[in-house]
């Protein structure tokens, strides 16, 4: 076999819920697919009355394989709103579970980035059963209109 790269839920060993995702432990249960509208839950027009809306979740990337991951990069593709941006932040604690979905999670702050497919974020290998804990945020503007067009995903490669 090889290394195969998953993204995990976090909130505990059997969370399925996106929005309980807030650290903690690694769920046996995968994202369901790779666009944030599976990790975030929609924004109403009353999140954003009093300005933009900040909300983060906790993801593993997960080697379920039995070979060890090697070049792994992470990215976002499709963030063509303008009005819905998304930043990642690696969590080299990996143990920490935030209070709510708008609590930034501790020693983020000033270290998120946007990997996109010409800038993508460089992980460290990962040997089978490892993972990278990491934090997604995403912004929605006080001005945002209806995002059905909001299509951002992650993607990972490795070698």
């Amino acid at each position: 076999m090889s290394s195969v790269l998953e993204y995990r839920l976090t909130g505990g060993a059997a969370n399925a819920d996106p929005d309980a995702s807030l650290g903690g432990d690694t769920s046996s249960e995968k994202l369901s697919a790779t666009a944030l509208n599976n990790l975030f839950d929609n924004v109403l027009p009353t999140d954003i009355e009093s300005g933009a809306h900040v909300s983060y979740r906790a993801i593993e990337l997960l080697n379920n394989g039995d070979a060890t991951a090697k070049h792994i990069e992470f990215y976002f593709v499709d963030t063509t709103n303008a009005e819905s941006i998304v930043a990642v932040w690696l969590d080299t604690t990996g143990t920490q579970t935030i209070a709510d979905d708008e609590t930034e999670p501790t020693g983020a702050s000033g270290n998120w980035t946007t990997p996109l497919v010409g800038s993508k974020l460089s992980l460290d290998d990962l040997a089978a059963a490892a993972g990278h804990r990491l934090w997604i945020r995403r912004t929605v503007d006080q001005s945002a209109d209806n995002l059905n067009d909001d299509l951002a995903e992650l993607h990972t490669w490795a070698s």
